[in-house]
């Protein structure tokens, strides 16, 4: 008994100087911030100088490169604190965290674990997880240019990132960049070279009954229903992780970050940072698109007379096709946050994934 009171006392001891020392880190942090300020202004003004060199620049030009790189000043000085903060103050991670699990639902969980740690692993890279043959099946799964397939994927996705909640911040942010790359490669690039390659097919085999030929085998030949679920579900479901993003956990060092700075100069940091411009900017392609359908169909499908009838018009489904490459092909940006890099400088959070226990840790 003597022996086990002694080992307390020492763990207390070295529990309470252990926190002394992330206390002092902590007030070296604080105490260094504005020389870091300093720092990195004069960094930023040492980029302007040199990028407004050109005494031949236009003012226009002069004025939005100015204006640009102070707007993204404001995220790299962001995110350098948040990466001191998280390299220097001691951040408990329990890496083997067990997952949820009900009993009436063990199965289920399972799956869960099963599904979010192959696709969403806390420990692997893009090189890892090419070589996890699940990862594959699953990345052939989104890509396959099946109407609905991917969507369906993405929603089953979601649902499990979201039960049972909270769901993370950046789980959430990483979904909705994984949904819109996964749609501008499958529904836009792959989409485009298939529908080109069908309408070459069809002029170079069927040249006398072209358009036979295009309505039979063309792009989008057959039903429509699954193309308006691809083509609904792809704005819908990332409106909707989004939408969550509130109700969603924030990392330790991102919170504290945000006490930091004046919430005047801090909106951009909350759930989900810059992420709501992006999604405005998905918001008018789908707008954009949805009225290139509307008038082409209103001028090419005018005989229709039900909206069963419509639906089974070639035409309509050939419109609609198109239509959705276009939304898709406007996606493409959402591939360049996918790059951690630029993701940080987006999103302002902590990188989070899954262990084989179905836990989410950093």
């Amino acid at each position: 008994p003597q022996e086990r009171g002694v080992s307390a006392q020492l763990e207390w001891v070295m529990n309470k100087a252990c926190l002394r020392v992330e206390k002092a880190k902590a007030g070296l942090l604080d105490v260094s911030a504005p020389m870091r300020k300093r720092l990195l202004e004069n960094i930023r003004d040492m980029i302007v100088d040199g990028m407004l060199a050109d005494p031949d620049m236009w003012p226009s030009m002069r004025s939005l490169v100015r204006e640009s790189l102070d707007q993204v000043w404001v995220d790299v000085e962001r995110e350098v604190e948040i990466t001191l903060e998280a390299a220097l103050l001691k951040q408990e991670q329990a890496l083997d965290a067990s997952g949820p699990s009900c009993s009436p639902f063990t199965a289920l969980a399972k799956l869960r674990a099963f599904t979010l740690h192959h696709y969403f692993p806390h420990d692997k890279t893009i090189f890892g997880k090419l070589s996890d043959p699940v990862y594959l099946v699953f990345t052939l799964i989104v890509i396959v240019p099946l109407h609905g397939l991917r969507v369906a994927f993405f929603s089953l996705l979601l649902l499990m990132l979201m039960l049972p909640g909270p769901a993370d911040e950046f789980m959430l942010l990483n979904f909705i960049l994984m949904s819109k790359g996964t749609q501008a490669l499958t529904s836009g690039v792959l989409a485009m070279a298939t529908g080109a390659s069908e309408y070459f097919l069809c002029h170079a085999l069927q040249r006398d009954d072209f358009t036979t030929c295009i309505e039979t085998w063309g792009p989008g030949a057959g039903s429509s229903r699954g193309q308006l679920l691809d083509y609904l579900g792809s704005i819908v479901i990332v409106w909707l992780a989004f939408l969550a993003l509130p109700c969603s956990t924030t990392p330790a060092s991102v919170a504290l970050l945000k006490r930091q700075f004046p919430q005047d100069k801090a909106t951009h940091l909350q759930h989900g940072g810059r992420m709501r411009q992006l999604l405005g900017y998905d918001i008018k392609c789908f707008l954009l698109s949805a009225v290139m359908f509307v008038g082409i169909t209103a001028a090419t499908c005018g005989e229709s007379r039900s909206f069963g009838e419509l639906l089974s018009n070639p035409r309509f489904s050939e419109n609609l096709f198109w239509c959705r490459v276009v939304y898709s092909i406007l996606a493409l940006p959402f591939l360049l946050y996918m790059i951690p890099l630029f993701m940080k400088v987006l999103t302002h959070t902590v990188f989070t994934g899954y262990n084989e226990h179905g836990a989410c840790v950093a």
